[in-house]
């Protein structure tokens, strides 16, 4: 497998964490990605000759999986949470937990953009995405900058702040932060911190295999063991110890 991360050009940055390419080889008959919620959304353009799994990830509340097979080839844009809103004219809310078509997001000029990048050398797309992108940032307004800063409060506090702590620091009420982080980022504050929460454990779980699951419980605030995995198994189908077993036999599959 081939990965690479590149960084996005101001303005963009302040609305996409970064585009990626990944190619990868799935040898497997009935071969899966499965896909965990991680508090952004992606624009995925596939790069391979059908274009079959061209798809707008909404935000996620569960795990998805995603029948792969063969030589796969992709381009992602990766949105912030609130990141994806200034470039969409429908609800980001009616994106949750969906896989949407991008072409009835952004119309016939996807296909466009699609054909066009196909037709570059490798490496010649960051200009033609740039531009496509550029040309759709209009819903920029003072409901995505709260949204922004009330989110990066959750970032900074790994998803352990309540909703009304998290309003009473950008100055508005509960029902309204709850109302502008539906519109912006699809997820009300409290289900974005359950998405934060869950990202970082996960993170956790994955880089230490001696990890104590209690402390790591404690770690982020759950009330006790028995939260910690109701919480995570209502996300991945899977308690945390038995997620760090099937991570590692993969890997070493």
């Amino acid at each position: 497998m081939s990965f690479q991360r590149i960084k996005p050009s101001p303005p963009l940055d302040q609305w996409i964490q970064s585009y990626w390419i990944v190619e990868r080889n799935y040898c497997a008959p009935h071969a899966f990605q499965a896909i965990y919620p991680d508090g952004d959304l992606d624009l995925i353009i596939d790069l391979n000759d059908d274009n079959a799994n061209s798809m707008f990830n909404g935000q996620q509340t569960r795990r998805l999986h995603l029948p792969q097979q063969g030589k796969v080839k992709f381009l992602a844009v990766q949105f912030y949470a609130f990141g994806a809103f200034p470039f969409l004219s429908v609800p980001v809310h009616e994106l949750t937990d969906q896989l949407c078509t991008p072409e009835d997001l952004f119309g016939s000029g996807f296909n466009l953009l699609r054909e066009r990048i196909l037709a570059q050398p490798d490496g010649g797309f960051l200009p033609l995405l740039e531009e496509f992108l550029l040309q759709r940032l209009f819903r920029v307004n003072q409901d995505v900058e709260v949204v922004k800063s009330a989110t990066e409060l959750l970032f900074q506090t790994r998803g352990n702040l309540r909703t009304q702590e998290l309003a009473d620091q950008v100055n508005l009420s509960r029902r309204s932060l709850e109302r502008k982080f539906e519109a912006v980022a699809g997820l009300s504050p409290k289900a974005l911190a359950r998405v934060i929460r869950f990202r970082g454990v996960k993170r956790e779980l994955i880089q230490n295999r001696n990890l104590n699951l209690t402390s790591l419980a404690h770690a982020y605030q759950f009330f006790d063991q028995a939260h910690f995995n109701h919480d995570f198994r209502q996300i991945t189908g899977m308690t945390p110890s038995e997620f760090a077993r099937d991570f590692r036999a993969s890997v070493h599959n």
